[in-house]
């Protein structure tokens, strides 16, 4: 699979993430501004760069739900190599 096929089925398995919180937990505002102003691949990198934990994923954290956030996502073997060490890392953290 190309780079830019696993980007495509990244946004498009993020988009479904997103789509599923929105109907069972809430509605992530900043996210979705983040995605229309750089499209999900890059609104998740800069996520993944963040060290600090959003107040998403903690609303995901409560809920028990952290199998959807951003981070668990960019963790996935399958997109590994779509993402730096450092973004991968940072995410692990976030999710211990």
């Amino acid at each position: 699979m190309t780079q830019n096929n696993l980007i495509r089925e990244f946004e498009q398995q993020l988009e479904k993430n997103i789509n599923e919180v929105v109907e069972s937990i809430y509605r992530p505002q900043y996210f979705i501004n983040m995605v229309d102003k750089y499209g999900y691949y890059q609104a998740a990198k800069k996520i993944a760069s963040d060290r600090e934990v959003s107040d998403g994923f903690t609303k995901l954290a409560l809920k028990q739900r952290l199998d959807l956030s951003i981070e668990s996502l960019i963790v996935n073997p399958k997109y590994e190599s779509i993402f730096t060490k450092d973004e991968i890392n940072n995410c692990r953290i976030k999710l211990r």
